[in-house]
């Protein structure tokens, strides 16, 4: 089905910005990707199939570049869910540099807020540019004040 994700994203980690109005951000993020698999297994002898799902995982890192517009002052933490459609015969395959936008944003004090990309990855070792639209949603939180939007450049690697 088109409309399911191939896999999913969790992940973890921050961000340290300086930006008010143009600027950009630096960060790293530790996530694991996990697969669901339907496997049969079929019983040579009776000829019996038995049917379960695994869930394969594997950890990946996120090195984050972001340009944009905004408000950022200090250190702020992200964690999230996304998810993965494409090309992938395994969770280890999503491997590559990912191009996005996205936006954030938590106002005031030592809050929480929330932040969005979508983009695509780019695996460089097969042919072609775009192999893995990736959509993701979480919470921020912010030492001081964020809030904004941009270009986001993501080496996406093991961890």
């Amino acid at each position: 089905m088109i409309f399911f994700p191939t896999a999913f994203a969790l992940y973890f980690g921050g961000n340290f910005g300086l930006q008010v109005g143009a600027g950009g951000q630096l960060g790293i993020t530790l996530g694991v990707i996990l697969m669901p698999f339907k496997v049969f297994r079929l019983n040579k002898i009776t000829k019996q199939v038995t049917q379960y799902y695994e869930l394969h995982h594997s950890w990946v890192g996120f090195g984050d570049g972001q340009l944009g517009a905004g408000v950022a002052v200090g250190p702020n933490f992200v964690a999230g869910l996304g998810m993965i459609w494409g090309r992938l015969n395994g969770p280890s395959d999503f491997r590559g540099i990912l191009y996005g936008i996205n936006a954030y944003s938590a106002a005031g004090w030592q809050t929480l807020g929330g932040h969005a990309m979508m983009g695509f990855l780019d695996r460089v070792d097969l042919p072609g540019l775009f192999d893995n639209f990736y959509l993701s949603l979480g919470i921020t939180s912010s030492t001081f004040a964020a809030g904004g939007f941009g270009g986001r450049i993501s080496l996406v690697a093991d961890a």
